[in-house]
């Protein structure tokens, strides 16, 4: 839909993509929702730990990470979820990872430098709480 409001025009856009998730992430997504636990990508000279794992065509290994991490930002995000429960969207620095993690972190007062663990619903639901 467009619209012309003034000298701008607004538009809404709604594009739907399905595609697969790769080598690194179906291992990633299915650690997720069968095992409830959350895995990295070593790999590079010098080695770093990339989560979600990303595969650039090298060789490397999955290595557990977390469950625990420190909230490095964070935004407050007013469609995510019901007021009640205090939900923001966080950067997530993951012990084990060299790469934050972004996720919702279900906090009533989140702060930087706060720890956090994982906390595992169904499928590949993932979201984070004051440890």
């Amino acid at each position: 839909m467009t619209r012309d409001q003034g000298h701008e025009l607004v538009e809404r856009w709604h594009a739907t993509f399905r595609h697969s998730a790769g080598r690194l992430g179906s291992r990633y997504l299915a650690a997720l929702r069968d095992d409830k636990k959350l895995l990295g990508w070593r790999s590079g000279t010098p080695p770093r730990v990339v989560v979600p794992p990303k595969d650039l065509g090298g060789d490397g290994e999955f290595v557990e990470v977390g469950p625990g991490g420190t909230l490095v930002a964070f935004a407050p995000n007013d469609w995510l979820a019901a007021p009640a429960d205090r939900s923001v969207l966080g950067l997530v620095a993951l012990d084990g990872a060299d790469t934050p993690l972004f996720a919702r972190v279900r906090a009533s007062a989140p702060a930087m430098g706060m720890r956090l663990v994982a906390r595992f619903g169904g499928v590949a639901d993932l979201w984070f709480e004051p440890a």
